[in-house]
């Protein structure tokens, strides 16, 4: 079968050993120290973590009873059991040419096309399937689970993409589509939030109608902005059976055959049709044309062909090869996103294309966009590897893969146009990745840490949603796309059995994360004294032994992960915790504990790899804590966050959505009062991260008395002190009027930051002279900005990066802060004129890296 080539990671590694693995507790000179801070909000961590891809097929590859309409009770109960909370359907390479209005009822009838086969997305053969649209969104609503959609752009088109909206999340009730909703026994919209345009379409046989695209020519820009392509003597297709595109399409000698264009509509005049290589002729109507007249007639919109019925119009001969050539304009994804958009402008419309090409197409287009999905498999298929080295070589390729995903991260982080989302639609160990002596690698335990691995990373970078591959398959056959065995549920079903639909390894490990992951992750863990583990192959790179991230809920109790990634040895850890106070025990779960790195769960029998759940005693915020070789581990302590007293920082996260208070998140009570005389101080939605506060003049006037008035808690001159913002300004002042960042009053206050509205770049008039940054500031964009005071340095930071250092005085002054406004504002010193999100002040010059850390810790 040939090899399905997804993003991954390929690493050539070698030797041979045992499949038992001797656990050892390691004796060092000093433990392992793992330290994190439970008064720090680095990111929202997103339940829609916890997915996995489903696909429509083969009655959603079985857990669908065709007989009663329903899924299998088993299945539910199963599912249920873990608790997943997002769902991508219809699927990836098998969806591509999904067509959601055949996969609804038609209780009005309306839809004419409900219940026509399918095209499946790489055979191209017709597939029939009882777990549709429908029945996969009763699914999802009766689970709790967050559907995420794959729209097929491979045979779409922007009008039939808002149809779709319309169907999912439209309120109008005299919409057509909202109605064949209503009819089909859905009154409420379903309110999906996350559609992808197409899936792989990177990979050749996944272009479908981009294949078409003229010689030389970049395929992304195609994706972007569409535009007219060609096909010769392509095969003809029927509209529930594509498969002729495989080899060719044989007449069937019948009477007014009826046959379609793949990829169109057709742009009049382009085409023509072949019967065994001989042109026919295209006429208007069948009337006047004789039994031998080799003619045909064509529907461009919809690219219907028929033939004559032999007494008007020749039937092409029985077994005759019947190809055409065509041109036909498709729409790219600026028109999927506008369309769809035009119908529900909350909804994100992702791009599936990741790659530089497509970035800047899209920016020289001018397409606002929310962001790209991503596939980032980790793939080793050296299957003369011992199990031990299988393990390390293929843990150790997933920091290689994940970079990718972070690395997309910050690039859309900072394109100006970009949402900033990065949604990883498939991911996990794949491409049939196994060695010879465990074939099912994929099903065990070892896998599931790998899967582990991936979710610490994106619950720590703020990964709104991802989808491990796949939800639900045959364990002994997998799926027809060579991806081998890796799904969570398996599909056996047999009658009274008390393990059916049983859950692999990975299953239980999301059963975990589930459980025991709070709502906000904190800031990462330090790691003290790390061990390292030695991959096989040539010059390896030492690799950690240990990975952590902790979370905490609205409850303030605090969840630390611990992944143990050693295959041997057990490493006996202190844990410190500042700023809490935890009770007397803890809950613990732990997954993988004395169990064989390729264990699974056997099909229809009881689980080997569970979870197992205790409780321990904790004595106070530092505690040692032993992880056992290649294990998962939760601890859940509960108790209570102990705010710090010093007075040294303050944190504005403006989230807030009404009110005229600024909440200060740090625990110093440092609240700021918002002031709207002379313009608008407006609480938004959309800010860099959460909500923000937009700052408005009224009229013409650039001035006023509308900003933040924080209280003062530090004298400039008497101490080193860092403020910082994400700034976005929505229009520049009249010349000669610069904006305000960050100001004091009193009488010696100064304007501390401000955008010279001439040129563009941060200024600050500390001791009444000013320093400027080199580098400027932009209106239309997301800007981290910074200014640090360091003895007598001050430093300009722009987007995380030291812009420019300056050397000044500072002049004694105990007023108020002002966060957008001049002390005194005017014509010359105006206000801020945009959004302001995510402030920081600080008695203390924080270092380069803690700017950088502000900068890259805002998803």
């Amino acid at each position: 079968m040939k090899l399905k080539k997804r993003f991954m990671v390929l690493l050539s590694v070698l030797t041979l050993s045992s499949t038992i693995i001797p656990l050892t507790t390691v004796s060092a000179t000093a433990n392992p120290v793992i330290s994190f801070n439970a008064n720090t909000n680095a990111t929202n961590v997103s339940p829609l973590l916890f997915g996995g891809n489903h696909r429509y097929y083969k009655n959603g590859i079985g857990m669908y009873d065709s007989v009663n309409q329903q899924v299998y009770p088993d299945f539910e109960n199963s599912y249920n059991d873990i608790g997943l909370k997002t769902m991508r359907y219809p699927g990836g390479t098998i969806a591509n040419l999904f067509q959601w209005q055949r996969g609804v009822g038609n209780g009005n009838n309306t839809n004419p096309d409900s219940g026509l086969p399918q095209i499946h997305g790489k055979t191209f053969a017709p597939e029939i399937s009882d777990f549709d649209l429908d029945a996969a969104l009763k699914f999802s609503e009766d689970t709790g689970t967050e559907m995420t959609y794959m729209y097929n752009m491979g045979n779409g088109n922007p009008t039939d993409a808002a149809n779709l909206v319309q169907y999912l999340n439209g309120t109008n009730t005299s919409n057509p589509y909202v109605q064949l909703r209503i009819s089909n026994g859905h009154p409420a919209p379903y309110n999906i939030n996350y559609f992808e345009i197409g899936n792989e379409t990177y990979l050749g046989y996944q272009k479908y109608w981009l294949n078409g695209i003229p010689a030389g020519q970049d395929y992304q820009n195609y994706y972007v902005n569409g535009g007219t392509i060609s096909f010769t003597k392509q095969p003809v297709v029927l509209k529930g059976d594509w498969s002729s595109l495989n080899n060719k399409y044989s007449s069937t000698g019948a009477a007014g055959q009826q046959v379609y264009v793949a990829y169109g509509p057709v742009t009049a005049g382009t085409d023509a049709v072949y019967v065994d290589n001989t042109a026919w002729t295209k006429v208007a109507t069948f009337a006047g044309y004789g039994p031998n007249d080799p003619v045909y007639q064509l529907d461009n919109n919809s690219g219907l062909i028929r033939f004559g019925n032999g007494v008007n119009g020749k039937i092409p001969p029985a077994g005759a090869a019947i190809t055409v050539s065509y041109s036909s304009y498709h729409f790219g994804y600026k028109d999927y996103i506008t369309a769809m958009k035009s119908v529900d402008p909350s909804i994100k419309v992702l791009s599936n294309l990741h790659d530089g090409k497509t970035i800047a197409a899209l920016a020289a287009a001018n397409v606002a966009y929310d962001g790209m999905s991503i596939h980032p498999y980790t793939v080793n298929q050296n299957r003369t590897l011992s199990l031990v080295d299988y393990y390390k070589a293929t843990m150790s390729q997933v920091g290689a893969t994940l970079y990718e995903v972070n690395n997309l991260q910050r690039i859309l982080k900072n394109e100006p146009l970009s949402g900033g989302i990065v949604y990883p639609s498939e991911y996990g160990l794949g491409q049939d990745s196994h060695i010879n002596e465990s074939k099912n690698y994929q099903l065990g335990l070892g896998s599931a840490l790998i899967t582990a691995k991936y979710q610490f990373n994106f619950i720590q970078n703020g990964v709104p949603v991802a989808a491990k591959h796949s939800m639900i398959d045959d364990w002994a056959t997998n799926d027809t796309l060579g991806n081998g065995p890796a799904a969570i549920f398996n599909s056996n079903n047999i009658p009274g059995s008390s393990y059916n639909f049983s859950q692999s390894a990975t299953a239980q490990m999301f059963k975990l994360l589930v459980n025991m992951t709070g709502s906000v992750a904190l800031d990462a863990p330090t790691i003290q004294n790390i061990p390292t583990y030695t991959p096989p192959g040539t010059n390896p790179k030492p690799v950690n032994s240990l990975n952590a991230v902790a979370t905490k809920d609205a409850n303030g109790d605090l969840y630390v992960l611990v992944m143990n990634e050693d295959p041997t040895n057990d490493y006996a850890t202190n844990l410190n915790i500042a700023n809490y106070a935890p009770g007397a025990s803890a809950a613990v779960w732990k997954l993988g504990e004395g169990l064989a790195l390729d264990q699974l769960n056997p099909s229809g029998q009881a689980p080997v790899v569970v979870n197992q759940v205790s409780m321990i005693p904790v004595s106070g915020s530092s505690f040692t804590y032993t992880f056992p070789a290649h294990t998962l581990t939760a601890i859940k302590l509960t108790g209570s966050i102990v705010l710090p007293s010093d007075g040294s920082t303050a944190h504005y996260k403006l989230d807030e959505t009404s009110g005229s208070i600024a909440a200060d998140s740090s625990g110093n009570n440092l609240n700021g009062t918002i002031s709207s005389t002379g313009g608008t101080a407006t609480w938004v939605s959309q800010g860099k991260t959460g909500g923000a506060l937009d700052l408005a003049p009224i009229g013409t006037s650039t001035f006023g008395d509308y900003f933040i008035k924080i209280p003062n808690f530090f004298d400039p001159a008497a101490t080193d002190f860092t403020m910082a913002a994400w700034v976005k300004l929505d229009q520049a002042s009249n010349a000669g009027s610069n904006q305000t960042i960050f100001a004091q009053e009193g009488s010696s206050g100064r304007s501390i930051l401000y955008r010279d509205v001439n040129s563009g770049q941060l200024r600050s008039y500390l001791g009444g002279v000013t320093s400027m940054s080199t580098g400027t500031i932009p209106t239309g964009t997301w800007t981290h900005v910074a200014l640090v005071k360091s003895g007598s340095n001050l430093q300009f930071y722009i987007n995380g990066v030291l812009d420019s250092t300056r050397t000044a005085t500072t002049q004694s002054s105990t007023g108020d802060f002002r966060i957008g406004a001049h002390k005194s504002p005017s014509v010359t010193s105006a206000n801020w004129n945009g959004v302001i999100d995510e402030v920081h002040l600080s008695k203390k010059a924080l270092t380069a890296a803690e700017i950088s850390n502000l900068y890259n810790v805002t998803p």
